[in-house]
């Protein structure tokens, strides 16, 4: 089974709360894949203690605490129909973005083979300025997002990446970025003013595993081992 990515859509709140929510424009096919990103930056890093779809509990990727403000959760949909992704929040904070991704292709059982958060990581501008590193599976599939709480350019694409999902939140700027590799990667991206961001990749395992996936590094957080914090 090949990947496909079958559509996405994005929403900001720029009010006090502590819930983010976004509903797809098109049905939810049963047996796809949901990926959700959440990013609360502002005045408090926060952490989701709760993800939903409007059919089924989502799994929170990596263990929630205040040191990360960029998470994602997934889950396989188990309903076809309308489908509002929604991410609880440990607390309120004034801005809040959220993404969600439906996609197939993917290891039902065993959907996330690596993951990476890099956050509060100071990048300068030019080809590849940002950048996270991963891991990914035989027939894998990266998937990142990069958060800009402070540039009104949305980042451009990076030479890892070639395949976009971009969108611009009035006054942040984000971009989704996926690409089907094998073994060790950069996420990259471009700003074009240096500045603080934030950056969420996955390595999403193919239908039947591909190959290696239990055995692939997890990176978390700072990646303290790689010395990028």
């Amino acid at each position: 089974m090949t990947w496909s990515i079958v559509q996405s859509k994005s929403a900001y709140f720029d009010s006090s709360g502590n819930t983010v929510a976004v509903t797809f424009d098109s049905n939810v096919t049963s047996g796809n894949l949901v990926v959700g990103f959440v990013w609360a930056w502002y005045p408090n890093s926060r952490y989701p203690s709760s993800a939903t779809t409007t059919y089924d509990s989502m799994a929170i990727i990596g263990t929630p605490d205040t040191s990360n403000k960029v998470w994602a959760a997934q889950v396989t949909a188990t309903t076809t129909g309308a489908t509002t992704v929604t991410f609880t929040l440990d607390g309120a904070n004034d801005y809040r973005r959220v993404w969600a991704v439906e996609l197939s292709g993917h290891d039902s059982a065993s959907p996330i083979s690596a993951y990476n958060f890099v956050v509060d990581t100071v990048y300068g501008t030019g080809t590849d300025g940002a950048s996270a590193s991963i891991t990914s599976p035989t027939g894998g599939l990266v998937l990142a997002i990069m958060f800009n709480g402070n540039s009104t350019t949305i980042p451009s694409v990076g030479t890892s990446h070639t395949n976009v999902l971009g969108s611009t939140f009035s006054g942040d700027s984000s971009r989704i970025e996926y690409r089907e590799v094998a073994g060790s990667t950069n996420a990259t991206f471009t700003l074009a003013t240096g500045d603080s961001s934030d950056i969420s990749v996955l390595a999403l395992n193919p239908a039947g595993g591909g190959g290696g996936g239990g055995s692939v590094p997890v990176f978390y957080n700072h990646l303290q081992s790689q010395g990028i914090a």
